[in-house]
């Protein structure tokens, strides 16, 4: 069975997080960037293996941020339970 915490990570980085980034002028810049530099890359004409490679590469970035901001959010939730547990006394 899924804990309370973890199905309101999943919510809070999913769903209502895609509402507030796709808004946002920096993240919609950066995103902007992204797309120009793939499309550089796909202009340098890698073999099949270092095209793999190089994904494999960012797959694992990708996770790893990812992990990290649900971590981080997870945190956040924790401290605010401990804050408004202090408060509450």
């Amino acid at each position: 069975m899924r804990k309370l915490s973890d199905i309101i990570v999943e919510f809070g980085t999913n769903e209502r997080l895609d509402g507030f980034v796709f808004r946002d002028k920096e993240y919609r810049k950066i995103n902007a960037e992204l797309s120009e530099a793939h499309r550089e890359l796909d202009e340098l004409k890698f073999t099949t293996k270092q095209k793999q490679c190089i994904n494999d590469v960012l797959t694992l970035e990708n996770a790893l941020a990812s992990r990290y901001a649900e971590i981080a959010y997870m945190r956040g939730l924790q401290d605010r339970h401990s804050i408004l547990s202090f408060l509450i006394r």
